[in-house]
């Protein structure tokens, strides 16, 4: 078994079927430091330090190219291809975001590993047999539905219910409290369904019942959904955690997630290869 930081890599046996992948370990492990304007951030050569040692750690040749994406709360899908792949990919350890315009990406291509930086929004890793990808499942995107937007998009080269799909470690139910919902375009859906559910003066939000729901709808299998049960903000490594449960507050994102010149930070990545 894989380790970093003195815990094991997580992977999904059925997902090793298909490709190399992993996700890091949920750690507290890291230095924290307060600038003038007093937003808290994870210091830029913890991140890298610890993305390096995951990257190696996979036995992935960090010298060689590889995507990281970019994720910003949309739903844009990148397809990547020998064509256009030197439009997207990178080359070394860095956490410059390649494909800064998506929230999602899948490949036939072998050999370039995909890779994202996160703190606690649910990632998750896709594999089949001739294709890998990634979705970033967080709650903007997840309102926006990108699990239909995804399969969507990769039924154009396969059948996505012959894929199987792990999801990373994340924030959980009552963990995830925001103090309005009433803004999110699926608030009406997701009451009904019990993805949103009252909790004393806020709402708790369950993505990996959203998740789920999604998966369900677009006819894969729960057989084919893997998921770990560990939590964000359980194993301390949260951004919720530090912003005193306040997940959606600006201070608190910043945290343990943000940029700054096209550097993407996070206490935690995945990636994947074909």
């Amino acid at each position: 078994m894989r380790n970093l930081l003195g815990k094991p890599i997580l992977t999904y046996d059925s997902l090793s079927r298909y490709c190399t992948h992993g996700f890091s370990p949920c750690t507290s492990d890291v230095n924290f430091y307060t600038s003038r304007q007093g937003i808290y951030g994870l210091h830029l050569w913890d991140a890298l330090a610890i993305q390096r040692r995951f990257l190696t750690a996979l036995g992935f040749d960090q010298e060689k190219e590889w995507l990281t994406l970019g994720c910003v709360g949309g739903t844009d899908i990148l397809r990547l291809t020998n064509e256009n792949k030197m439009n997207y990919v990178g080359y070394g350890a860095d956490l410059h975001t390649h494909a800064d315009g998506f929230d999602g990406v899948y490949t036939q291509v072998r050999g370039i590993p995909l890779c994202v930086g996160f703190a606690d929004c649910p990632q998750i890793l896709v594999a089949g047999n001739d294709l890998v990808g990634i979705i970033h499942a967080g709650r903007v995107n997840m309102d926006k539905s990108i699990i239909n937007k995804f399969l969507s998009e990769v039924s154009k080269v396969t059948d996505p219910r012959g894929l199987v799909f792990g999801m990373s470690p994340h924030v959980r139910g009552r963990n995830y409290l925001h103090m309005v919902v009433f803004h999110l375009r699926r608030y009406k859906e997701w009451m009904e369904t019990g993805v949103i559910t009252p909790h004393g003066k806020d709402y708790a939000v369950d993505l990996t019942k959203a998740i789920m729901d999604d998966f369900d709808r677009n006819g894969i299998r729960r057989d084919r959904v893997f998921d770990s049960g560990l939590d964000t903000f359980v194993e301390g490594c949260s951004a919720a955690k530090m912003g005193n449960m306040w997940i959606n507050s600006k201070r608190a994102h910043e945290a343990l997630m943000h940029k700054h010149k096209g550097i993407k930070r996070g206490s935690c990545f995945c990636a994947v290869m074909l």
